[in-house]
């Protein structure tokens, strides 16, 4: 079995793509971590681990890819307890050592880059009492480290997604638990340091992708309610602040959008998916596309 939840297109004739193989098709079964690549012919394994290499019983998976340039890709992901992360330099991928904070399972769930030199990746980490903690890394051109971050008051909190508009302008979204509410934590890097920044849906809400155009409209997804009864959320950041998009979870279905895409200056992406309540099962399932047009930077 296959699972494939990142990619990134250099051309038309030079796209990549990560994700997992499973060893079995049992649902706890150890995975690979799997890297493809289409040259405008078809489609071939590179594979993060080498393919005469038998997998180990662990659980490896990249969830997140991004391109610096066409020699200058990261992936990210999980390698068992610990953090996952790839580089591509041109030639091949490589394993590169990043620091895992302190915990039982820690994995990264996004990348995103504002240089050669300035990668950021965002993640969670369990602890032994099975909750889940937020956690930031950033690669400085030399070694990826452990960044601070803004202190949360949840029980749990997660990150999902991170963009960067710039060296001193990067933004990060996720999902916090609450024993009663729970809000989308929404951080922002302003080049000395990260920042809780309000957010406008105040609880049952979770945001899992960020995309940006500029600095001044910016895009987060996700959902709001329960995740057995929620309705798809859209976020904007128009430079001054966020705002809840009109008209977001309205839909009679239940819905949740898991990723963002900016395309140009005026055109924002969203996908995930919808099934209706009195058939909720997965032959009734269907994917969500949302296509947003700016008609203004603070509009």
């Amino acid at each position: 079995m296959v699972s494939l939840d990142g990619i990134v297109g250099v051309s038309k004739h030079n796209i990549w793509t990560v994700g997992a193989a499973a060893l079995s098709m049992s649902a706890d079964s150890p995975s690979r971590a799997l890297i493809e690549h289409f040259n405008g012919r078809r489609w071939s394994i590179t594979g993060a681990l080498p393919a005469s290499q038998p997998a180990l019983p662990v659980y490896r998976s990249l969830a997140a890819i991004v391109m610096v340039s066409r020699t200058d890709l990261w992936a990210v992901g999980r390698d068992g307890r610990r953090v996952l992360i790839e580089h591509y330099g041109g030639r091949t991928w490589k394993h590169v050592m990043a620091p895992s904070p302190k915990g039982q399972f820690a994995s990264l769930t996004s990348v995103t880059a504002a240089g050669h030199n300035d990668v950021w990746a965002v993640g969670r980490v369990t602890s032994s009492n099975g909750r889940e903690h937020a956690f930031l890394e950033q690669y400085n051109g030399r070694a990826w480290q452990l960044v601070r971050g803004p202190r949360l008051n949840a029980t749990s909190t997660s990150l999902l997604g991170v963009t960067a508009i710039g060296k001193a302008d990067v933004w990060a979204v996720g999902q916090e638990w609450r024993p009663r509410t729970g809000q989308a934590p929404i951080e922002h890097y302003n080049g000395t340091g990260w920042s809780i920044v309000p957010s406008p849906f105040r609880a049952g809400a979770s945001l899992s992708a960020v995309a940006a155009q500029s600095a001044t409209n910016i895009w987060a997804v996700g959902y709001h309610g329960s995740a057995s009864n929620s309705r798809w959320l859209v976020e904007r950041y128009n430079g001054l602040k966020w705002m809840v998009v009109p008209g977001a979870g309205r839909s009679s279905s239940q819905s949740q959008l898991a990723g963002a895409a900016s395309v140009g200056p005026s055109q924002s992406w969203a996908v995930g998916y919808s099934f209706t309540k009195a058939n909720p099962n997965l032959n009734e399932e269907g994917g969500l596309i949302l296509h947003f047009v700016s008609c203004g930077s603070r509009g």
